[in-house]
């Protein structure tokens, strides 16, 4: 949201500097993401009028223009085409510097003398695109600085969270800052009410009020519609929107101005034999909107309709075949409310977010409807001559208020501090908050129905702070020690084991839950965007898509884990996923560089004593993501390896004994897989064989040394006793004993 301290000048004494703003609106909770200086601040840019034009005689894309500014005339050679000859344009004159350093001097533009150049708003930096030319009012004086019709201005973008919908506004924000004492209120006139109209009222169907609690339908007819003023098309630049016609921006000002959507419809393309009806979309029925795409509709589509179908998507944009033109010349102006879960349900199925869906989806106050409405009519007759013949309000337009209980001693326990009553009633007051009753322990508060965030006690007091200030409330140190519980030691089992894979090389990743897979077994009713329709079902995907994300900005070898949710159809489960992906260390000239493969991510889920799926991942995922090399990819249930009971650690001493060595080389056929072979050997290893390793696997296609069907397995036996020092006849025997059970076991050989 940005906001212009020029706008804000209208309503409000600013005192404060930039700096003071952005700590105090900081501070106040409203975070304050970025300042721009707007205006056109230059020397030697004046007013100048379009005298004459005629075409370049050596450029076919060029014209000569003599301009006037109110001392001399000029000659200037434009490539703009959006002007005609009266109007009065910017003109930048010799020893002029626009933005980017650009200096402006006399020359000869394909053999023509040029005095200056005649600027477009993009030139001057009071827009970031430009059709041409910025055509200034008729009545701007000739020769007057440019900077007098653009004065500085500074541009807050603000990030407001989803509960503030108030703050979305000029007016709203206005409110703020008093609260917080970086601004007083201006004595302004209020706009007139709405007088009332010989004429009956605009025939309006509402056919659901759940849907539309109250809509507003205005004619207002007799405009000229035309370009609106230059302070009107300056402020609305400012804070990013583009100027397009009077009744347009008017209506766009007002949305910046008191945060209330409004829209207007050309009232000659509408079929309104049966009224306007304000209803769910029928199956079937489309809409070409402003965005100039044709929109399929579903019947949990609320629309604005005419006798020949949707004219309007109520509350998200309205329709191109009856929107507003030049040659308007009487609008159906609309305010209302519509219903904010079927606002934000339509603007999300089709991926359209505007400034007015954006402000229903969070809700609008009923307040602002009449009082908006009166605003825009008195701008329409101000700006383009309108004057309305007929209005009609359906639905409820009252304001409504909730009633909340402040305790002053509620307040002082959960603050840690006294606050004065009489600071408290100062605070609510700059708020908006009305005193309906008050005794010595508690006060009745009636909240104003703009603050749709303010609903029970604590949300006062948390008010109270805000504007008090955290910083000013003292810190204590109030707290008794509580035993570990369950969840304790299964967090502090998830940090050690994220310590471990961080001391090992990895790097830790943290994604949504939410992601796009339509097959994942838990998908949402209300998605918020279509790239988080379901709940994951394995860490998989996104820890994939960091990968991709790593391996297109150059990185070569990836470890990456994340600890997280996933859910299915019994619920929700924690599971740790791990990648592996490239060289397994960086190179160097001692060895040679040697790739990742899936045993080292074995050998990883070995040394953390777990079990769990191992992959290679499938080339057709790799390539959905852009990856082109081998990924290696596990994931683990933390349940057993965090939240499960575990027994503490025993110590044991180190042996004092030294250790024998035997091996054995175990020969069974080709396709028996090895796991079944070690499982086989630790089941029937001797008592005094502490370790069992792998450390070869032979193989002879030839069959020239070993059956071509056969394969030998090299294990070593480490032998142990921990009492006494073995004798070879005693490790002998038992390793003779062993091999014995070992080929009963598996029918295998001994290959010496």
């Amino acid at each position: 949201m940005k906001i212009s301290l020029e706008w804000l000048s209208d309503i409000l004494e600013i005192s404060a500097t930039t700096d003071e703003l952005i700590q105090g609106l900081t501070l106040g909770g409203i975070e304050v993401e970025g300042v721009e200086q707007k205006g056109a601040n230059f020397k030697h840019v004046v007013v100048a009028e379009i005298l004459s034009s005629a075409k370049h005689p050596s450029a076919d894309r060029l014209s000569v223009c003599q301009v006037n500014i109110g001392t001399e005339t000029k000659q200037i050679v434009c490539g703009a085409k959006n002007y005609k000859v009266g109007d009065r344009v910017p003109l930048a004159l010799p020893g002029a510097v626009l933005p980017g350093d650009f200096k402006i001097k006399e020359s000869k533009l394909r053999g023509e003398l040029s005095q200056g150049m005649m600027c477009s708003s993009k030139e001057l930096g009071l827009s970031g695109e430009s059709e041409g030319l910025l055509i200034l009012d008729a009545v701007a004086p000739l020769g007057q600085p440019i900077a007098e019709l653009f004065p500085p201005d500074t541009v807050f973008d603000l990030e407001i969270t989803p509960n503030r919908p108030d703050l979305l506004s000029h007016h709203g924000l206005a409110r703020e800052m008093v609260a917080l004492g970086l601004a007083k209120w201006k004595k302004t006139e209020a706009s007139p009410a709405l007088p009332s109209l010989a004429q009956p009222p605009f025939p309006v169907v509402v056919e659901n009020a759940l849907g539309c609690p109250c809509y507003t339908a205005t004619v207002i007819e007799g405009l000229q519609v035309g370009q609106s003023p230059a302070w009107m098309r300056r402020r609305l630049e400012a804070v990013g929107l583009r100027a397009i016609n009077s009744v347009v921006d008017i209506t766009n000002y007002i949305l910046l101005d008191y945060g209330q959507p409004m829209h207007a419809f050309d009232l000659g393309k509408l079929s309104l034999s049966s009224g306007l009806h304000i209803r769910c979309a029928r199956a079937g029925e489309k809409i070409q909107a402003l965005d100039h795409q044709a929109h399929s509709l579903l019947a949990t589509d609320w629309c604005i309709a005419d006798d020949s179908g949707p004219v309007a998507l109520a509350g998200v944009i309205g329709g191109e075949l009856s929107a507003v033109t030049q040659e308007t010349t009487s609008i159906l102006l609309e305010v209302a409310r519509f219903n904010p879960p079927s606002i934000s349900a339509t603007s999300r199925r089709l991926g359209l977010s505007t400034d007015s869906s954006y402000r229903f989806e969070r809700g609008t106050p009923p307040l602002l409807v009449l009082q908006a409405r009166d605003r825009a009519v008195a701008l329409l007759a101000q700006i383009a001559g309108g004057c309305a013949t007929s209005a009609s309000v359906t639905g409820d337009a009252s304001v409504s208020k909730r009633d909340v209980t402040l305790r002053f001693e509620r307040v002082k326990r959960l603050l840690g501090t006294e606050v004065p009553k009489e600071k408290i009633r100062s605070i609510l007051l700059d708020l908006g908050v009305d005193f309906k009753s008050e005794t010595e322990s508690e006060v009745v508060l009636s909240i104003p129905e703009w603050r749709l965030d303010l609903e029970r006690e604590v949300d006062i007091i948390e008010e109270i702070s805000r504007v008090v200030g955290l910083e000013q409330v003292p810190s204590r140190l109030l707290f008794s020690p509580s035993p570990s519980s369950d969840t304790d030691r299964s967090q502090d089992r998830l940090w050690t084991l994220k310590q471990f894979l961080a001391n090992n090389g990895f790097f830790e990743v943290v994604t949504n839950p939410l992601e796009d897979d339509e097959d994942a077994p838990i998908q949402l009713v209300n998605p918020m965007t279509v790239e988080q329709v379901s709940l994951r079902k394995s860490l998989k995907r996104n820890l994939l898509r960091v990968a991709a994300h790593n391996l297109h900005q150059g990185k070569r070898s990836l470890k990456l884990f994340e600890a997280g949710p996933v859910f299915d159809e019994t619920g929700e489960k924690w599971c740790l996923g791990i990648l592996l992906t490239g060289a397994r260390s960086e190179a160097h000239w001692s060895e040679s560089e040697r790739e990742t493969d899936i045993f080292e991510i074995k050998g990883l889920l070995e040394t953390l004593g777990v079990n769990g799926s191992v992959e290679l991942v499938a080339p057709s995922e790799l390539r959905e993501k852009g990856i082109k090399q081998p990924v290696c990819y596990a994931e683990i249930d933390l349940e057993p390896l965090c939240c499960s009971p575990k027994a503490p650690a025993q110590f044991k001493p180190w042996p004092v004994f030294p250790s024998i060595l035997r091996d054995v080389a175990v020969v069974v056929s080709k396709d028996k897989p090895a796991g079944e072979v070690l499982d086989a050997i630790n089941a029937c290893k001797p008592e005094w064989a502490e370790e069992v390793v792998l450390f070869d696997v032979f193989a002879d296609e030839t069959g020239a040394r070993l059956a071509a069907d056969k394969k030998s397995l090299a294990c070593r036996l480490r032998y142990r006793n921990r009492e006494r020092t073995l004798t070879d006849k005693e490790v002998n025997g038992a390793h003779d004993s062993f091999k014995a059970v070992l080929k009963s076991r598996l029918g295998c050989e001994f290959r010496e």
